[in-house]
């Protein structure tokens, strides 16, 4: 660099930087991004469940997005408001609520998780919405809801009993299930009426 006169101030920088970001990267960026705006003007669910599906699994707080854009709104300006104390969690999270956020802004809805109708690990449009998974479920992972959806295939759930048996899901799961009615009107126990 020297020999063809390279200012001495990039000689050094070039020292200094291990890596310079090259053009054929940042080409790729660009193309990423026409992708992802030309899917989410023209398929605008089909780019959100793919979102969310990828990306948003383990960081979709269901609690608060199920509420609606008020309540996303105001979660993302605690976050915000939060500065540098905002923990690593929260921080994966907040691009999720930002979607969501967008996502319900241009009049798409969350359906709730349904133990019945929910997929295990992926988002699924229905109805022109949004039907989380059952992964989504806090503190159910992803192990446990494909335990709950292959139970599900092979006989739907006659009550929660049953839930718990063939499942194996445990009563702190269940009564988060509950909290969240996502067990909508299963009843507790198999009773059987004889009159």
């Amino acid at each position: 660099m020297r020999e063809v006169k390279v200012p001495e101030w990039f000689v050094e920088s070039c020292q200094k930087i291990k890596y310079l970001f090259p053009k054929a990267h940042a080409v790729a960026y660009v193309f990423m991004a026409f992708h992802f705006a030309w899917f989410k003007l023209n398929y605008p669910l089909a780019f959100y469940v793919s979102f969310f599906t990828v990306r948003g699994t383990e960081d979709f707080d269901y609690e608060v997005i199920s509420q609606g854009y008020d309540e996303i709104f105001k979660r993302i300006k605690g976050l915000y408001l939060k500065g540098t104390d905002i923990s690593t969690k929260e921080v994966k999270e907040l691009p999720v609520l930002e979607v969501a956020l967008e996502c319900t802004a241009r009049g798409y809805e969350f359906l709730p998780i349904s133990i019945f109708k929910s997929d295990a690990t992926k988002f699924v449009i229905e109805d022109e919405c949004l039907r989380p998974p059952l992964v989504c479920i806090p503190n159910l992972g992803k192990n446990m809801a494909e335990a709950i959806a292959k139970a599900r295939e092979e006989l739907l759930f006659d009550s929660i009993e049953d839930l718990s048996k063939r499942a194996r899901v445990g009563s702190t799961l269940i009564d988060k299930m509950r909290e969240l009615n996502v067990l909508e009107d299963l009843p507790e126990e198999n009773q059987l009426a004889l009159f």
